[in-house]
């Protein structure tokens, strides 16, 4: 794996190798590695990036961090986006990026002298939450294939949940049903995607409690004047304490977090609720994911 922009990049064998090492290192079995990861993020973040900063140094692995780019004001000069990235990327032996513009991901495969990690790139997709969404139903179910999952928020522009829909593609008899207002569906590029696998894909307006072995709540974004984003629908999504208490027992909801008022906190005592195991779990995913790209890094530095 050279780099990890997006799930499409992945096979199913590739994604279980990944999620073995990932219970490898949760068991205890974990390598000391040696060598530098560069962590970019130009837009905010707190479990991917301070996930990807403890991965790193539990795997023994430096850290070099760049949160902000020079051209602030109190900083000698302005420098592009592309120079940044090729400067910090022949120091380092990973880049994992984050930002709020799709477009940067293609900068930076274009000017990186290492492998380069999508940590969140604009609307596109996350694909190391999706792969610590899949560790977390394999640890949960014991396996992936066969399952039933609600995802359900803005699924137009929730990254997360695009990346999670192209990852259980991937897998036998996946059951996926897409839970939006009719404005907010998920975008039709990754619906044909997942279909192509041969899957069918559902849609609905609201979640029947019944049906899913896990409810994902992808969520809304703050958007206070919005009105897609209006109270009475963020308030129509929601999991409440009622919803929860009507889910089958076995049934897990996990969320990407952080939530508004997605799930309310009185969800969190409730057996159903699973989403700060998601976010435990996923620090052994992005652990996984740096070995992996770790020794590329190495390999494709420039000597002398």
């Amino acid at each position: 794996m050279r780099h990890l922009i997006s799930i499409l990049e992945l096979e199913r064998r590739g994604v279980s190798a990944l999620l073995d090492t990932a219970e490898r290192f949760r068991d205890g079995e974990v390598p000391r590695l040696s060598g530098v990861i560069g962590l970019l993020f130009l837009a905010a973040s707190t479990r991917t990036r301070v996930g990807f900063e403890v991965a790193a140094y539990r795997l023994g692995l430096n850290v070099a961090a760049l949160v902000q780019t020079k051209s602030d004001s109190g900083m000698s000069a302005s420098e592009s986006l592309l120079d940044t990235i090729r400067v910090v990327s022949g120091y380092v032996d990973a880049l994992c990026v984050r930002c709020s513009n799709d477009e940067i991901g293609a900068v930076a495969l274009a000017a990186a002298h290492c492998p380069v990690v999508n940590c969140g790139m604009g609307h596109a997709e996350h694909p190391t939450q999706a792969l610590a969404d899949l560790f977390t139903i394999r640890t949960l179910r014991g396996g992936i294939d066969g399952a039933r999952v609600a995802i359900i928020g803005d699924l137009a522009h929730m990254r997360a949940a695009h990346s999670l829909l192209l990852a259980l593609a991937l897998f036998d008899d996946v059951d996926v049903c897409c839970i939006a207002p009719p404005q907010l569906g998920m975008p039709a590029k990754y619906a044909r995607l997942f279909v192509a696998r041969g899957h069918t894909l559902k849609s609905s307006d609201k979640l029947d409690p019944r049906a899913f072995d896990f409810v994902y709540v992808a969520g809304f974004p703050a958007r206070a004047h919005d009105d897609d984003y209006s109270p009475a629908i963020r308030q129509r999504f929601a999991i409440t304490y009622e919803v929860a208490a009507r889910l089958p027992v076995g049934t897990a909801v996990l969320c990407p977090l952080p939530r508004i008022d997605e799930i309310d906190p009185s969800v969190d005592e409730l057996p159903v609720a699973q989403y700060f195991l998601q976010s435990d779990l996923a620090l052994w995913t992005r652990m996984a994911v740096l070995e992996c790209i770790h020794s590329q890094g190495r390999s494709a530095q420039p000597k002398g």
